[in-house]
């Protein structure tokens, strides 16, 4: 049986005392509560409590006193009474209730302890501290738990966080439900109380919004709020939106300064919590980005304690090795090597690996039995107790393909060593015969005397150029083998004098065609002279052989350079030109584009490429509008010394 509690005299309490019905009807009101809520004025006893009391704490205070029952009959709740003159006074209400018999609720009794403004602000900003330090938290409650804060200061109806999206509002956070307001579904900005903010703020406190200009507008249209407390958000320097709080019914007085100190502290409070959130959010994003980059890197990836265990492996380390994670996680790396490995790394009876290495090879025995040679990669952390992540690349296909272009280089010096003995015999067993030939051919002629016949002297004057061709033919190839192998010095070369030698040289087929040739300033060049000479040799020789009819040729070397590039020589005659499509065709090695009207064995301008290349430079035929080909020779010096030539 509930003892019900001892009545006693209202009037000889100190503080304001209530006595209430159940239904919250006031039976009894103290000379204190008179003096401190009502200036002094008696109570009619036929009003109800609710009527005294801003309609945002109504609902708290019915709660809270239906959540009574005779096992707990006491509660406290704090809420404001509108006194006589209009002003909230707020008050810490102590509540007892008394029951029957049947735990029926007969009346309560309330009694007021006065809370100065200066303490309500205290206890909503130790309420801010309290919950910015509960780090059980999530972001998201941390930050509804701070709209409640403001409510309960406020005394608010409605509250609210509003993000601002271009011209649209998003509610982020609302304390509310409402059909065409609802949390992250935007609606346009001006019908929203941000476009309040933005043309006022950045604190808005309007008690009484009947009184302003902005019932006209489509925010105050679209939402019908009767006062707001409103304050800017900034997430560092941007603008994110606004947070309010709201009533539906005016207030009877206007807000304190203590009150928009308190609306700015909160968007703060708020702005720093949302942007932690922000960067939570963005963190987890990264994790997630750099776990799926991780999981699904085509390389083989793990991480690995400082004892030498796979703590986790991604999907191409499974897949290569042949594996499920759970026959891998929690062994030794050194499992999963060779046998000839684990020995290399010194592990061949011990559990650890050692991983001081930062790059080292390592072969791995897949499940199949089948090796994998890899390329270790791992990135130590600068504690020494923290896990390493390994990458590991697979190096079979590059082993594979190295092996390969081994055995190809073993082919290609094999086949340069057979090429050098070609050399050696043609050298001499080719040429023995040649000259035998000759020999024989010229004792021939002089035997026969006047008694050969004209059938006679034409074959042996058909034996013998034949004979003086396949000779030439054969001195032509081993020049041109002999330059392909050799290394070129790296000497100073003045052109000037080393052509005019040219010149004296074809100084007799200069005069049998009538040719002229010009020699202007010339640069002084690195490389080895004797091959140098060759190279003009066969370039000026050329332009002698493949003249036009009746035409004498006419050739002019000289140098020149375009604006910041190479030195450039240039040989030019005025023959019979290039066909078109043949300019690279021509340096190829037994091309000849006139092999009826001249002699000679096809391999002079493959000579003059290999003896350019030799020195690292390069050299191109073009063909000339008017008639006859330029030879270019880009040497890839930048620098233009000329030297004045001297040639005849």
């Amino acid at each position: 049986m509930v003892r019900p509690p001892v009545s006693f005299d209202l009037n000889s309490l100190s503080s304001p005392a209530l006595r209430l019905r159940p239904d919250t009807g006031i039976s009894f009101a103290n000379r204190q509560y008179c003096t401190a809520f009502r200036d002094g004025e008696p109570v009619d006893f036929d009003r109800n409590l609710l009527e005294f009391v801003p309609s945002p704490s109504h609902n708290r205070i019915l709660n809270t006193i239906a959540a009574m029952t005779p096992e707990a009959p006491a509660a406290s709740i704090e809420f404001p009474i509108t006194t006589a003159s209009g002003r909230n006074r707020w008050a810490q209400w102590s509540l007892k209730a008394r029951y029957d018999a049947n735990r029926v609720l007969l009346h309560l009794t309330a009694i007021a302890r006065i809370i100065s403004e200066e303490l309500r602000y205290r206890n909503a900003l130790e309420d801010l501290i309290r919950i910015s330090n509960n780090s059980g938290k999530s972001y998201e409650e941390r930050a509804r738990m701070i709209l409640s804060v403001g409510v309960k200061y406020f005394d608010a109806d409605l509250s609210g966080i509003s993000r601002l999206e271009g011209d649209q509002t998003v509610p982020v956070f609302l304390n509310y439900r409402l059909d065409h307001i609802q949390e992250n579904v935007p609606f346009p900005r001006e019908c929203s109380y941000i476009d309040l903010v933005l043309r006022s703020g950045p604190v808005v406190a309007i008690h009484d919004m009947r009184k302003t200009e902005f019932t006209d507008t489509p925010f105050y249209k679209y939402m019908p709020l009767q006062s707001i407390m409103a304050s800017e958000i900034y997430l560092g320097s941007r603008f994110y939106g606004i947070i309010n709080f709201a009533t539906l019914r005016p207030r009877s007085e206007p807000f304190s300064d203590k009150q928009i100190q308190f609306c700015r502290l909160i968007a703060q409070w708020l702005g720093y919590t949302l942007e932690q959130s922000d960067f939570y959010i963005d963190l987890q994003k990264s994790a997630n980005r750099y776990q799926r980059l991780y999981e699904h890197a085509p390389i083989m990836m793990a991480v690995v304690d400082v004892d030498g265990k796979l703590l986790d492996v991604n999907r191409t380390w499974l897949e290569k090795l042949g594996y499920d994670a759970w026959e891998v996680i929690g062994h030794d790396l050194a499992d999963f090597l060779t046998p000839q490995c684990r020995k290399a790394e010194g592990v061949e009876n011990e559990n650890r690996l050692p991983l001081t290495t930062t790059t080292c090879n390592q072969n791995f025995l897949a499940k199949s039995g089948t090796v994998l040679s890899t390329q270790l990669s791992s990135l130590a952390v600068a504690a020494e107790d923290l896990p390493l992540l390994c990458v590991w690349v697979d190096m079979s296909e590059r082993n594979r393909l190295r092996e390969e272009m081994n055995a190809t280089n073993r082919a290609i010096s094999r086949a340069n060593e057979d090429l050098k003995r070609f050399n050696t015999v043609a050298a001499h067993d080719l040429q023995e015969p040649l000259r035998k030939i000759r020999l024989y051919g010229d004792q021939l002629g002089k035997h026969l005397g006047e008694n050969d016949t004209e059938e006679t002297r034409h074959a042996l004057q058909v034996v013998t150029q034949a004979a003086e061709r396949l000779s030439r033919l054969v001195r032509d190839l081993l020049a041109f083998s002999r330059e392909s192998e050799r290394g070129y010095a790296r000497d100073p070369v003045d052109l000037a004098p080393l052509i005019a030698e040219v010149i004296g040289d074809l100084a007799v087929l200069i005069e049998e065609t009538g040719a002229t040739v010009t020699v202007e300033d010339l640069p002084r060049l690195q490389g080895d002279a004797v091959p140098i000479q060759r190279l003009f040799y066969n370039l000026v020789l050329n332009a002698l052989k493949y003249h036009r009819p009746e035409v004498p040729p006419d050739i002019v070397i000289f140098a020149r350079r375009t604006d910041d590039g190479p030195t450039e020589i240039v040989v030019r005659d005025n023959g019979s030109g290039l066909p078109a499509g043949m300019e690279e065709e021509i340096f190829e090695p037994f091309v000849r584009l006139h092999a009826i009207q001249t002699s000679g064995s096809g391999i002079g301008l493959a000579l003059v490429r290999s003896i350019a290349a030799g020195h690292g430079w390069t050299i191109r035929a073009q063909r000339r509008d008017s008639a006859g080909t330029d030879f270019v020779i880009c040497t890839g010096d930048t620098s233009f010394t000329p030297i004045n030539g001297n040639a005849p």
